[in-house]
């Protein structure tokens, strides 16, 4: 489908979850009055599915029993259009009301051990190998799309991920006996072979659900856009137990959502809360803005997720947390969960919405259509998400890539995130440095592409177990690329501190002087922990820092190296220099995780130093600025563009930024610095520039939240 003009631009999106309660008295054109104040150019709406909320003829819909003989789906269009507004309707798939349930069972999720799956008191889980989403949509969509003059049609939630557990309904087991020719696994168990092969069934099945969806709305309106919802490796939660290929998924629908919705959970049970990731936002619209050339909408919580939705998140925060997402090529989206901002009880966020909102629309022609600055790539593998990682992909494969990120966002490095199933030489050769984090279930295709791009000469870091599991799951003999990182595997992976009852403390010592190690020429050691991989360094390779032997941590006055136990020298960061080639460096531990539960900052400067060692150029920008700075680098024609967020809160939530002052900014221009010309975008303040070799310098002199810098080449 070829893209309208208005999918072409940063859009700023707002998501309204109406719920029955907010049909009755609903102020169509107070609302759309306030999008229009707050700048918003698309809102899409619960319209079908168990909150349904214009006057449907078909039965199997849910029509809100607050609706009356209101059109609220009309009224929105119209209104929304009215103040030049896209309207897009959504349909939720994955519940089944009761009366639904009750003519059709079969369209339900069914248990290993019988039953039915209930999402609530007369609610039903949907499965999208049932009748529901692959034929009963059809009609929703067709009434939908036959009344309305609608933008885009929208499938949220649960609409085609699988449950957690294998579904045992009569569509599922006889696909699946005809497909795979087995019965489906009874539970989640990934040592079973059956249940590998189910997953990897299933995310087939998500895809083609997808893909149907996409089609039944284009064989009814062939230009009508298509909106889907998922998360993509940030939450893995929610990515691995719903059997999610976000790689595929966004290739397919029309318009990608994903979602950074959870920034906190409190569960009220235990009186415990989690955090996610403050750069989440950033991370998700980099990743999803080079799987694929579909608008990417990054969409996040009016409120404090979860388990409360009527509190606002600080508009503090709010602000710079939807400003990463325009800064790394994504448009955002805010959800608000019940009723028009009218009705909110607590309406402080919607400042935040107003000023970000309006910020990105004065400054559009600066965002819309550019393009990464980035010459430093990590890679993602869907499988070593989903099978390596299992259910524990968080700890095993998520904190790797996320350690290597906050190294590079620490030293203001531009980086994109691109996956395994991307690797064409075209692409790859924008960068001067792969990093792959952890990537166990390193496709055959893919390491014969890294291999291609570090013989032409292309940097590449590997860490911890990388290419040492085949496509079943099953563990290699060796490193996939081990010529190319240097290193030979023993066939084990072990605890740095080795297998002591009480604790040991261990070390890296430096076995070699290298241009590596420069900045940290001071320290003789360098702290380590959790686990590495045995291996042997080939020859040509060069090992810079080794394990050394643990030792003890208590008592204190017994805590020294035992000198009748000679240090191992472990293998535990080896350089390697390919003939003709590139560089690469391999780090035997899992260093992104390590760095990101211990967050020493030594370890963010070695892997920095390593990619810029690897890469063997200047990097396209650099920062004198402190590391909760953050920094994008978006080309935009003939203009370098500057996105810089500040984070310097302190806390989450963040009650206040402490502003900055003068950060130096020194950008690459291709051509040369001379006559380049900078302005602050937000006021349009003309800034004095230098040039410094290729780089065009200028200083932003104060930043309170979230400001651009624009360096014109002459």
């Amino acid at each position: 489908m070829a893209q309208p003009d208005w999918l072409r631009g940063l859009n700023r999106a707002i998501h309204l979850t109406i719920r029955d309660v907010d049909c009755e008295g609903f102020d169509v054109e107070a609302m759309m009055r306030e999008f229009d104040r707050l700048n918003v150019t698309v809102f899409s709406f619960f319209a079908g599915g168990y909150v349904t909320t214009y006057p449907t003829d078909l039965e199997l819909q849910r029509k809100s029993p607050w609706l009356g003989s209101r059109d609220l789906t009309g009224e929105i269009v119209e209104a929304a259009h009215r103040y030049g507004i896209k309207a897009i309707p959504m349909i939720d798939l994955g519940q089944l009301p009761k009366h639904a349930y009750e003519a059709h069972p079969e369209w339900a999720a069914v248990p290993p051990d019988g039953g039915v799956g209930t999402e609530g008191p007369d609610l039903y889980t949907s499965c999208p190998m049932g009748g529901f989403i692959r034929d009963y949509c059809r009609q929703m969509v067709r009434e939908i799309v036959g009344r309305y003059d609608v933008d885009g049609m929208k499938f949220g939630g649960g609409s085609y991920g699988f449950t957690p557990y294998p579904c045992h309904c009569d569509a599922c087991r006889k696909a699946y006996a005809q497909d795979v020719g087995c019965a489906l696994p009874l539970a989640r168990n990934w040592d079973d072979r059956n249940w590998r092969r189910y997953v990897r069934w299933r995310t087939e099945r998500t895809a083609e659900t997808v893909q149907l969806l996409v089609d039944m709305v284009h064989q009814i309106k062939p230009e009508l856009p298509v909106v889907g919802n998922a998360v993509c490796f940030g939450d893995p939660g929610w990515t691995v137990k719903r059997s999610l290929d976000m790689d595929r998924l966004a290739n397919i629908e029309d318009i990608v959502q994903v979602e950074i919705q959870s920034r906190a959970w409190y569960d009220h049970r235990s009186g415990t809360a989690s955090w996610k990731y403050l750069r989440w936002p950033a991370e998700t619209a980099a990743y999803m803005s080079e799987v694929t050339d579909h608008p990417v909408w990054a969409v996040t919580s009016y409120f404090y997720a979860w388990p409360w939705r009527r509190n606002c998140a600080p508009p503090i925060e709010q602000k710079v947390y939807l400003a990463q997402v325009a800064a790394h090529g994504g448009s955002p989206m805010v959800n608000l969960a019940g009723g028009p901002p009218a009705v909110h009880e607590d309406k402080r966020g919607f400042r935040a919405i107003k000023e970000l909102y309006g910020f990105l629309a004065e400054h559009e022609s600066l965002i819309a259509g550019d393009r990464s600055g980035a010459e430093v790539a990590i890679v993602y593998d869907p499988d070593t998400l989903m099978f390596y990682g299992n259910d524990d992909a968080e700890a095993r494969v998520v904190q790797e890539i996320r350690g290597f990120e906050e190294a590079l966002h620490a030293r203001h490095v531009p980086f994109d995130i691109i996956s395994t199933r991307t690797l064409e030489p075209g692409r790859l050769s924008r960068y001067e440095t792969l990093i792959l984090p952890n990537l166990a279930c390193l496709p055959q295709s893919a390491a014969q592409r890294l291999r291609d791009y570090v013989q032409d000469g292309g940097g590449l870091l590997a860490s911890f177990e990388t290419g040492l599991v085949d496509a079943d799951m099953a563990r290699r003999d060796d490193y996939l690329l081990g010529d190319l990182i240097g290193v030979s595997y023993r066939g084990q992976t072990s605890l740095t501190v080795g297998e002591y009852s009480r604790p040991r403390q261990v070390y890296m010592k430096k076995m070699a002087d290298h241009p590596l190690l420069e900045n940290l020429a001071e320290p003789e050691i360098l702290l380590i922990g959790g686990w590495f991989c045995r291996a042997d360094v080939r020859d040509g390779a060069t090992t810079l820092l080794a394990r050394t032997a643990p030792f003890r941590l208590f008592p204190e006055g017994w805590a020294y190296p035992d000198p009748d136990v000679p240090d191992p020298e472990d293998p535990l960061v080896v350089c390697n220099e390919i003939e003709g080639g590139g560089r690469t460096v391999y780090f035997a531990p899992a260093m992104g995780k390590f760095y990101w539960q211990a967050r020493y900052p030594d370890h963010a400067a070695l892997i920095c130093d390593a990619v810029a060692w690897a890469g063997a150029a200047e990097p396209p920008l650099k920062v004198n600025g402190p590391r909760t700075l953050h920094t994008s680098l978006r080309w935009k024609d003939r203009s370098a563009v500057v996105h810089c967020i500040n984070l310097t809160g302190g806390e989450r939530f963040f009650t206040e930024l402490v502003p900055l002052r003068d950060i130096e900014l020194a950008v690459r221009m291709p051509g040369g610095a001379d006559g380049a010309r900078a302005y602050r975008a937000s006021d349009g303040a003309e800034l004095p520039v230098h040039a410094d070799g290729d780089y065009a310098v200028a200083t932003l002199p104060d930043l309170k939240d979230y400001d651009l810098l624009v360096v014109e080449r002459a």
